[in-house]
């Protein structure tokens, strides 16, 4: 309630994207599913979505930090790859895992279970914006933190395609400390030659 009061005294135009009437029966279904204590972040499973229906890119929810930090400090491991979201298809641009045979053309089928489409489709809903194009730039410069949020995975179930050849891999999370590693590593190993604009 103080978020819907917030949002309404202060946005210009809160109901361009969504009518009053579909948000707020939104909000009554969200207030029936409340019967017992959850965790915050259970909460924001739950509230993120309200938001990000107004279709607003600078309306947002955002996941409690604190979960996520304390869940790294523990040990707690991420997806070993960053990734190019294109079309409703999903591929590999970097890889951080221990699996040297995912190299060229990668793209992810399905993750633990859940098939690209139905996955993108699932992150979306807790990704503020006016178009899906940015939407899915959103997910996947978050993406190995969304999967965390939304879906709690940490380790991993792959059906890919290699270079057009179908392949199933498990492939175990990597520590946030691992993840700098390798990305520093990249970094240091790229011969790409400097470029300027005049």
């Amino acid at each position: 309630r103080f978020l819907i009061r917030t949002l309404e005294n202060i946005h210009p135009n809160l109901y361009a994207a969504t009518p009053k009437e579909k948000f707020y029966k939104d909000v009554k279904e969200l207030e029936q599913g409340l019967t017992e204590p959850i965790t915050r972040l259970e909460f924001a499973r739950k509230l993120i979505p309200l938001t990000t229906a107004l279709g607003d890119g600078h309306t947002s929810v955002y996941f409690p930090q604190e979960e996520r930090s304390e869940f790294l400090k523990q040990g707690g491991k991420g997806f070993p790859f960053e990734v190019l979201i294109r079309n409703n298809r999903l591929f590999i641009t970097n890889n951080y895992s221990s699996d040297s045979t995912l190299t060229g053309v990668v793209e992810v089928v399905s993750i633990n279970g859940l098939h690209t489409p139905e996955l993108l489709d699932h992150l979306r809903l807790y990704v503020s914006a006016e178009l899906d194009f940015y939407k899915d730039i959103r997910i996947q410069r978050s993406f190995r933190s969304l999967l965390w949020y939304v879906l709690g995975y940490s380790n991993y179930d792959l059906e890919l395609v290699i270079n057009d050849q179908p392949v199933s891999k498990h492939v175990e999370g990597i520590t946030s400390t691992q993840i700098q590693v390798a990305s520093l590593q990249r970094s240091v190993n790229q011969n790409a030659k400097p470029y300027s604009l005049t």
